[in-house]
């Protein structure tokens, strides 16, 4: 469940960092996303 919480805070948050500045945690947040993404479709 923590798991769910931190991933889904990391596609709101996460994709809106990394358009507003490309910081690690941005970066982490994103590509974290799109493996999720990947991986579930």
């Amino acid at each position: 469940m923590e798991s769910n919480i931190v991933f889904s805070n990391c596609t709101t948050q996460g994709v809106r960092i990394q358009r507003i500045a490309r910081v690690q945690n941005g970066s982490l947040c994103h590509f974290t996303t799109i493996l999720k993404w990947y991986i579930l479709r």
